[in-house]
């Protein structure tokens, strides 16, 4: 989409400046629409900054269930919140997603997600 916009501002034409351009527009996007995803869970950005930070040490970014509930343990008593509310919310927000083929294991769907989320200034 910002592409397009920049080819139709420039006749079509898309030159080395255009393109850094190009990606710099694509980013902020994708990472405001990230941004719109965490802002619709209810638990601390922090928790699932933790989260994309301990998935990189896991085969695929893959967490079990038993991993996540120790991970959210220390948010989810303060915010009084159970551990199946803040999955159920994760999965709706897209923040993780089941694996196929694994029962009760997830991960962060999108890579570009993941790396936000660890980039996270929390």
């Amino acid at each position: 989409m910002a592409a397009g916009r920049v080819l139709r501002c420039n006749q079509g034409q898309l030159e080395r400046h255009l393109l850094e351009k190009v990606f710099e527009k694509g980013t902020e996007r994708k990472n405001d629409y990230y941004a719109e995803r965490l802002a619709t869970c209810l638990q601390d950005p922090e928790l699932y900054k933790q989260l994309a930070e301990a998935a990189v040490d896991h085969p695929d970014g893959v967490l079990s269930r038993k991993q996540l509930r120790h991970l959210a343990e220390s948010e989810l008593n303060v915010s009084g919140e159970s551990f199946n509310d803040f999955l159920s919310n994760a999965l709706h927000a897209g923040l993780l997603a089941p694996v196929k083929n694994l029962p009760y294991h997830y991960q962060i769907p999108i890579p570009s997600l993941s790396d936000y989320l660890r980039n996270l200034p929390v």
